[in-house]
């Protein structure tokens, strides 16, 4: 409860409207430690599968103007994403 306001456990959305009101930790997609997600390298492996299948099939060109501005949250991500197009190969 400590982590995320006084009343955690039913499902409210509205809690993660402003990133920068979420308590650092409060919020592990995969948990952590001994309680860490069985499904974790699964999902993780099934992403690289996904991507080397898009990958083989398209082309990806960055749009203009439109350059990824890195932010540092739990790991460094692209703030707004990465923008790109995409072409058959």
């Amino acid at each position: 409860s400590y982590l995320l306001g006084k009343n955690p456990d039913p499902f409210d959305p509205s809690i993660f409207e402003n990133p920068k009101s979420i308590k650092r930790y409060a919020y592990l997609p995969f948990g952590d430690g001994l309680r860490i997600c069985i499904g974790a390298s699964f999902a993780f492996q099934e992403a690289v599968i996904i991507l080397a299948s898009l990958s083989s099939r398209f082309e990806f060109e960055r749009v203009a103007g439109k350059d990824p501005q890195l932010e540092m949250i739990f790991t460094l991500l692209p703030k707004g994403g990465v923008w790109v197009t995409t072409k058959s190969v």
